[in-house]
């Protein structure tokens, strides 16, 4: 919508893209798998950083970006479902959530697989998704 431009968001810390996994074009500018994939993909880049780069700059905005994601999904990205907070699909940063999943990696099914740590979900809440998406 909006000319290409997609839809109206506001700033929750995540980051915003236009298309899904698929190619196809979002209906919410924040990607919530894709997110919790990245912040998971950020504690290797600033631990990389630290150890084989010596680029305490970088490694540092690695773990400022992550934090900022985690606490972005924390806050904006999960939605009370039939009694069970679960992860939205997409969300827009203004109370929109998209309760759906997509078959493409990333989604809502794979974040274990995306973070094996679980440092970066929540694993009640997925649990919770998990059910909803396989309902």
């Amino acid at each position: 919508g909006e000319d290409g431009r997609g839809w109206p968001t506001a700033c929750t810390g995540m980051v915003w893209n236009a298309f899904r996994p698929s190619d196809d074009p979002g209906k919410y500018g924040y990607h919530i798998p894709g997110n919790l994939f990245l912040a998971a993909e950020l504690r290797s880049l600033a631990a990389t950083a630290r150890s084989a780069w010596s680029d305490p700059a970088l490694a540092e905005a690695a773990a400022e970006l992550r934090g900022s994601i985690i606490e972005g999904v924390k806050r904006h990205g999960t939605k009370e479902h039939k009694g069970n907070l679960v992860y939205c699909y997409e969300v827009d940063g203004k109370g929109g959530c998209n309760l759906m999943d997509d078959a493409n990696v990333p989604s809502l099914l794979s974040i274990p697989y995306l973070d094996p740590t679980g440092e970066t979900y929540d694993k009640d809440v997925y649990r919770a998704t998990r059910g909803f998406v396989l309902s």
